[in-house]
C-alpha cells in the first residue's frame, strides 16, 4: 500500500519522505527509486515503547517541515502529524494532514481484549478520538475499505474522503489455465489468526480424496506459534510434502505464485474488525490473476459481492464446509475457470490500481481547497 502510494505521489511531482521503523540492517537515511526513507529504532516494550515511538515520530515529523503529513496509523503517526502540522501553522507555514485509514481502527483495538465491556469502551474511545482529529486537524481522509469510507463521511461530512484500494495492477489478459484443478492457494501470512487451522483441516480431507492436489502458500508464518502448530499438523497427517511453503514474498514476486494457483482461499475471522475490511487484499490479488476463491465468513455482505457475481463461494468458518466447497469446485473445473474469469473481469473494472491511483491524486488536489471546520452542531428549528 505505502509503496504504491509513494510511487504515485512521486510520479505526480511530489517529493516523498517515508518515516518508518527500522526492521533491522537499514541505514538511518537512504533513498529508493527517488523516495527518501528515514528509519528509527523502536525501543523497550509496553508503555515505554509507545511513548518513545510517539516522541520519535513527533521529533522527526517536525524536522521534515513538510507541506503535507500523510499518516497511516491512527495512534502515534496521526498524533505526530497533527502535532507537526500545528507547529508549522504557528510558524506561518501552510500545512495539511492526510489520514490514511487502512484498518478498521475502532474494532482493531477492541479485538485485543475478550471482555465485552472493555471492547465496547475501546470502540467508543477510538470513535471519539477520530472525531476529535477529523474536526480539528485532518484535511483529507483516505479509506481502504468501502464501509470505512462511509464511516468517515459520517464522522465529518465536511472533509474530503476518498476510497483508495491498495490493489494490484491487473493484467490486460487473464492468465491461461486449463485441465484439472491441482493447486489450492493461500496468499498472505499463513497463521492461525487468519484461519490456517481451518484451511489445513479442509486440505487434510481433500488430500485423501484427490492425490494430485497440493496447497501453495504465498506468505510466511506470522510467528513461531504458527510454525510449531503447522509442524505438529504435518507430523500427524504426513502431508508436509503436499504443502508448498513459500516463506516471505516480496510484492513483485507475488504474480508468479498467483499464476500457479487454481483456487484461492481466504479464511476470514468472524469479528467486527475483519468483517468490515471489504474487499480483502488477498481477494483483490486472487481476482487480478483470474483465481476463483472460497471465502470462509458468515457475512451476507460478502456473499452478495462474491456469489452473486459468480466469482467464487462463501461458506462458514468451518473446515468441513470449506472442504465441501473446494471439492465441488475441483470436480467442476470448467465452472471454476468461469468463476476465475468473472473475478478477473471484476478486478479489471473495479479493483485496478490505475483507478485508485487517480483517486489518490484527486484527494491531494482536494487539499488545495480550505477545509471547513464547524464548531457547532445543527440545531433543528420547530
Amino acid at each position: 500500500m505505502f509503496h504504491l502510494e509513494a510511487k504515485a505521489l512521486r510520479d505526480a511531482g511530489h517529493q516523498v519522505t517515508i518515516i518508518a521503523p527500522n526492521p533491522g540492517g537499514m541505514p538511518e537515511r537512504h533513498e529508493v527509486e527517488g523516495i527518501r526513507i528515514r528509519t528509527y529504532e523502536k525501543r523497550w516494550t509496553g508503555i515505554p515503547r509507545k511513548a518513545w515511538t510517539l516522541y520519535t515520530l513527533c521529533r522527526l515529523a517536525v524536522k521534515e517541515k513538510a507541506d503535507v503529513y500523510h499518516a497511516h496509523e491512527v495512534d502515534a503517526a496521526l498524533f505526530a502529524g497533527a502535532y507537526a502540522k500545528k507547529r508549522n501553522v504557528r510558524l506561518g507555514r501552510k500545512c495539511s494532514l492526510v489520514f490514511d485509514a487502512h484498518e478498521v481502527w475502532s474494532y482493531f483495538y477492541a479485538a485485543s481484549t475478550k471482555l465485552r465491556f472493555l471492547r465496547r469502551l475501546a470502540v467508543q474511545a477510538i470513535v471519539e478520538y477520530e472525531h476529535w482529529m477529523l474536526t480539528r486537524h485532518v484535511d483529507l481522509v483516505i479509506a481502504a475499505h468501502v464501509m470505512e469510507t462511509n464511516y468517515y463521511h459520517w464522522q465529518n461530512p465536511f472533509i474530503s474522503t476518498r476510497h483508495v484500494l491498495s490493489a494490484m495492477e491487473v493484467p490486460e489478459n487473464p492468465p491461461s489455465r486449463e485441465g484439472d484443478i491441482r493447486v489450492i492457494g493461500h496468499e498472505g501470512f499463513f497463521t492461525l489468526n487468519r484461519g490456517m487451522d481451518v484451511i489445513l483441516g479442509a486440505f487434510e480431507l481433500l488430500a485423501q480424496e484427490f492425490p494430485g492436489i497440493t496447497l501453495q502458500t504465498a506468505g510466511d508464518f506470522w510467528c513461531d506459534k504458527d510454525r510449531q502448530w503447522f509442524n505438529k499438523w504435518a507430523e500427524r497427517t504426513g502431508l508436509k510434502d503436499r504443502v508448498i511453503l513459500s516463506g516471505w514474498v516480496n510484492r513483485p514476486d507475488l504474480p508468479d505464485l498467483l499464476k500457479k494457483m487454481d483456487i484461492g482461499v481466504a479464511a476470514q475471522r468472524e469479528d467486527e474488525h475483519t468483517s468490515r475490511t471489504w474487499p480483502l487484499n488477498k481477494l483483490q490479488n486472487y481476482a487480478s490473476h483470474a483465481v476463483p476463491f472460497v471465502m470462509c465468513a458468515s457475512m451476507p455482505y460478502a456473499k452478495q459481492k462474491v456469489e452473486e457475481r459468480y466469482m467464487g463461494r462463501v461458506v462458514p468458518f468451518d473446515p468441513q464446509k470449506l472442504y465441501y466447497a473446494l471439492r465441488t469446485m475441483i470436480e467442476n473445473p470448467e465452472q471454476t475457470r468461469t468463476m476465475g474469469f468473472n473475478a478477473w473481469e471484476h478486478a479489471r473494472k473495479n479493483w485496478n490500481w490505475e483507478q485508485y491511483r487517480q483517486e489518490l491524486l484527486r484527494g491531494y488536489d482536494d487539499l488545495m481547497q480550505p477545509t471547513y471546520r464547524p464548531r457547532k452542531t445543527v440545531t433543528l428549528q420547530g
